[in-house]
């Protein structure tokens, strides 16, 4: 009988040992997208909030801490199909900047005793690439553990961002001209992003990854009306990014990008 139970108790331990002795990043960590979301809040008028979301994005932390979060701008959601065109060329000009990226370095020292706490909050600098600029942040953020496999990581409060560091500006006075609105040159953003501890030998999902509706925002299949025609027509007389050489017929460079978009 002594012998059965210590044979229980050894195969019982062996199972439950990688859980026991996983670290807080071993194997690293997997962006689940269908559970997370990135979201913005914009100000016109003054006092009209209005929020949006990026339907597609993907993310990372690797064994050792190193956190990288890409965000596709092209997949802006409004809920509004002809603001969501707008904020893409005129706002973002996503055909010359693709996407914002986030990146970090996580101290594990900063959530060591995460599995006794189970909730802690950090001040985590991170490095914003937004619209060509980049520029170093400290963002507070509450690190939630659900399980061995599953963390959650959730900004504490608004992240303000003011949209002249990061040469926003003209794409808002482009966006105040063709909506005949006011648009207070900050945007305030929110993330609540969940991790999954990555399977070993298992691939990492490509940058843009979709999350549910992101179809929608992305627009990429589908019948247009005469109306949505014509105002992408429209937008893209406001975008002012297709130019000519100096007294030539010759598109310029930069025009290019813009006119296969």
């Amino acid at each position: 009988m002594l012998r059965t139970t210590l044979s229980f108790l050894t195969v019982f331990f062996l199972l439950i040992r990688p859980a026991l002795a996983a670290g807080p990043f071993e194997h690293g960590w997997q962006l689940n997208p269908e559970s997370s979301a990135i979201r913005f809040i914009s100000i016109k008028k003054g006092s009209i909030a209005e929020s949006s979301r990026f339907a597609a994005f993907s993310g990372s932390i690797s064994e050792q801490g190193d956190a990288k979060i890409h965000i596709a701008l092209d997949s802006v959601d409004t809920s509004i199909d002809l603001r969501n065109v707008r904020m893409r060329f005129l706002f973002f000009e996503t055909f010359t900047y693709p996407e914002a990226v986030i990146t970090a370095r996580i101290d594990p020292a900063l959530i060591a005793d995460l599995a006794a706490a189970q909730r802690k909050q950090i001040a985590l600098p991170v490095t914003l690439s937004l619209h060509g600029v980049t520029a170093d942040l400290t963002i507070p953020v509450a690190v939630t553990l659900l399980g061995n496999d599953r963390v959650a990581v959730a900004t504490v409060q608004p992240v303000i961002l003011k949209l002249e560091a990061f040469n926003l500006n003209p794409g808002r006075e482009k966006l105040e001209e063709a909506a005949g609105v006011t648009i207070t040159p900050v945007g305030l953003v929110s993330m609540d992003l969940m991790f999954d501890r990555t399977a070993p030998g298992s691939a990492a999902f490509p940058a843009g990854t979709a999350t549910a509706g992101a179809a929608t925002a992305l627009e990429s299949s589908g019948d247009f009306s005469r109306e949505a025609c014509a105002g992408r027509f429209e937008i893209l007389s406001q975008g002012r990014s297709v130019n000519f050489a100096p007294s030539t017929a010759r598109l310029d460079a930069s025009s290019r990008d813009f006119l296969e978009s």
